[in-house]
């Protein structure tokens, strides 16, 4: 394997152009969704981050199941761009440039050809099979610092130079902070490569367990103790750090006992969804992984404990198994898939008969074009159809990719004279209500979240107290709905009469006696 590693650098070279096509191709596919609107995750996070920007404190007047770090990233994105779809994407495209140039950082040891079709592989077999519901989301988000953490755990051990692996494993264990901050148990991710990049230098490198500790360990600890510390001074000093500590370490347990598990067929369908997009990748991934595995190749195993990390953490998540949380595999097969393509390629190479080589590079391009050319043309034809993006033809490539909105226009449209510009009003379902209708939210109230039974009734006390003049109740949430006895249901419709009803959910209008109750 040795050798193979030294022909990839001879053949190879440094190839530092090589990180200019990388970044062209991963543009292009960014780009091509510029326009696309809101999913109701999105929607939940830019509506809550641009009421943080306003003053609202994260687990004081809002509060949702899933740790700060999502929020404040959503609050960058108004920052510097705009709270909306379009601000959005234009993030979508910073952070992909920037994460795709770490993955070509990371893998161009093993030479250019594998440094760019890695990060290739990995957005083009994302974005061809994402839609609306997959972009944005943590678990998509979080591939970038767990990125970081393989460049900086990747490279070889060399004598002379621990100072500057320290330099790197402090920068890993900031990574593994903030992975932290976007979902706790995420950390088991970042965790497994920085733990197989140590144990690969203790059994292949020879490196004693003093100077693992010392140049390793202690500054992974501290990188993170130190990201970690003024996020913690600063939620004590505003009131949230105990609420905070309790969504991420109590209430899951809770919630998982109150809450009926979604189903195993929820979970394969999940993931059909994702193998659909990636089978092109998976043998050559595959192959990679055996590699890792049979000659203790630092990368190969690096990405392969990326993968099994995910692994573990996708069917632990048993009120959801939603098909995002496979957001997280992209990037790690990826590489994975790239390193794999490579070693066959030198491989066949070295053999006589060429045919074979040729022969895989025929594979790779045919079954990429059908994995992934395909569903981008089809992206592309979609996109271009909408130009030059018209209201009109903004609308109709959003119905196009969801075919609810329209229907949800038009319950809004229905009633928007009921609630003036400055009310607020509560969406108990797909919060992408909010910006069709323009209106903002009762932000003590999360209509997208799993409240546990005592919770909702804190949110029938809102709703009694601020008696908001409308309210849209989803007849697709009803895990939530009718939880807690549904006392939810129960209060609207005692308080609130019907004022519009389509398949998806129903606006309630605040009843004329219970305004009277609240003046006399």
């Amino acid at each position: 394997m040795n050798n193979i590693n030294t022909a990839y650098r001879r053949s190879s070279a440094t190839g530092r152009e090589s990180v200019l096509i990388v970044l062209a191709v991963v543009l292009l596919l960014t780009m091509l969704h510029l326009h696309y609107p809101f999913n109701e995750d999105q929607a939940l996070f830019m509506y809550a981050a641009r009421e943080m920007a306003d003053g609202a404190q994260m687990y004081r007047e809002f509060w949702d199941m899933k740790q700060p770090g999502i929020y404040w990233w959503y609050l960058a994105v108004g920052s510097i761009f705009s709270f909306d779809a379009v601000g959005l994407r234009w993030m979508d495209v910073l952070w992909s440039l920037c994460v795709a140039g770490v993955l070509w950082a990371a893998v161009r040891q093993r030479g250019a050809l594998a440094a760019v079709l890695a990060p290739c592989f990995g957005f083009a077999s994302f974005y061809g099979r994402a839609s609306i519901n997959q972009f944005s989301q943590v678990e998509w988000i979080v591939g970038g610092p767990i990125a970081i953490v393989l460049w900086c755990v990747g490279g070889e051990s060399k004598p002379g130079k621990e100072r500057a692996t320290a330099g790197r494993y402090a920068i890993a264990g900031a990574m593994l902070a903030i992975v932290a901050l976007f979902k706790t148990m995420l950390v088991i991710l970042p965790m497994a490569v920085i733990v197989t990049a140590i144990a690969h230098a203790r059994w292949k490198d020879r490196i004693d367990g003093g100077s693992l500790i010392r140049w390793r360990v202690a500054p992974m600890v501290a990188g993170c103790f130190l990201t970690l510390l003024p996020v913690v001074i600063w939620m004590q000093l505003n009131g949230t750090l105990t609420e905070a500590l309790w969504t991420a370490f109590v209430y899951p347990g809770i919630a998982v006992r109150e809450y009926e598990h979604n189903t195993v067929l929820r979970l394969l369908g999940s993931t059909r969804w994702f193998l659909i997009g990636t089978v092109a990748l998976v043998p050559w991934a595959a192959w990679a992984a055996f590699n890792g595995l049979r000659h203790r190749s630092r990368l190969e195993l690096l990405c392969t404990a990326w993968c099994a990390g995910a692994m573990i953490v996708i069917p632990l998540q048993v009120l959801s198994f939603w098909d995002y949380h496979f957001d997280l595999l992209f990037l790690p097969l990826g590489v994975l898939a790239a390193l794999g393509f490579v070693d066959a390629l030198y491989r066949l190479g070295s053999t006589k008969n060429l045919h074979y080589r040729q022969a895989a590079i025929a594979l790779m391009i045919i079954s990429a074009l059908i994995n992934f050319g395909w569903p981008l043309g089809r992206k592309v034809v979609k996109v271009f159809a909408a130009m030059p993006f018209t209201a009109a033809s903004q609308s109709a490539l959003d119905n196009s990719l969801d075919a609810r909105l329209s229907e949800y226009k038009e319950s809004v449209e229905a009633v928007r004279g009921i609630a003036g510009e400055q009310d607020r009003i509560v969406v108990w379902g797909d919060a992408r209500m909010h910006f069709m209708l323009q209106r903002r939210p009762v932000i003590e109230i999360n209509g997208s979240t799993f409240y546990l039974a005592r919770q909702l009734e804190q949110v029938v006390s809102e709703i009694r107290e601020k008696k908001p003049k409308l309210i849209y109740l989803s007849k697709e949430r009803d895990r939530m709905t009718y939880h807690g006895g549904g006392i939810l249901p129960i209060t609207i419709k005692e308080m609130y009469e019907p004022a519009y009803d389509n398949r998806f959910g129903t606006w309630y209008r605040l009843r004329s006696s219970a305004i009277v109750k609240t003046t006399s």
